[in-house]
């Protein structure tokens, strides 16, 4: 956790030896939590903490998640200052970068408590996530532009099936662009949301 702590080392010459060593920490750190409610606590008190560092990189908002993933805290702990700056970050960032996609498909965590459907959760993230004052609903597909852009990338991603298929390579190596895993991911969210019955999130979807 001192690691995590020298918020110091960002700005010095030695910042990317930095990161290498703040990924292993969380890397650590996300096993560490990993189903054991006694560490989840542990760790809990300090996710302000990781939410300042969710701009290095992806771990920070995993770490988060698996704090979260099926606990008990997510009954009791103020989760709308969260969720708030979460959906703020992830706003933040270009719709070109494959970590605006990751850090979405994060999210869903905080809608379910094992088998059950947090409706307040749910509606506050559909809530932040559609709100006129975000981007994030601005990268989908949507109208002629939006559809002639998303046949250009689905015909680039039948183009390199179709390379594979003639090739004798044993995996598909075919790049899905970091747009179109995002909308997939956004759209998953609010399916998410409306999941359970939840006539409030129905009708704002």
């Amino acid at each position: 956790m001192q690691i995590i702590k020298q918020k110091s080392l960002k700005q010095k010459e030695n910042k990317n030896a930095y990161l290498k060593v703040v990924e292993k920490a969380y890397i650590f750190l996300i096993k560490f939590v990993k189903d054991n409610k006694e560490n989840q606590n542990i760790v809990l008190e300090f996710i302000d903490l990781f939410l300042d560092d969710i701009e290095l990189g992806v771990h920070a908002l995993e770490l988060i998640t698996e704090v979260f993933r099926d606990s008990e805290n997510l009954l009791t702990y103020p989760l709308v200052p969260l969720i708030k700056k979460i959906a703020s970050d992830i706003d933040l960032l270009d719709i070109e970068t494959t970590k605006k996609a990751t850090l979405l498909s994060f999210v869903p965590v905080f809608m379910f408590y094992k088998d059950q459907c947090l409706k307040d959760n749910q509606y506050l993230i559909l809530n932040e996530f559609t709100s006129v004052s975000r981007k994030n609903s601005n990268f989908l597909f949507v109208g002629p532009d939006g559809h002639d852009e998303l046949r250009i990338y689905m015909a680039e991603m039948k183009q390199q099936y179709l390379e594979f298929m003639s090739d004798e390579k044993l995996m598909a190596e075919i790049d899905v662009p970091p747009e179109v895993s995002y909308t997939i991911n956004y759209i998953q969210l609010i399916s998410f949301a409306a999941k359970g019955k939840n006539a409030s999130c129905e009708t704002r979807a």
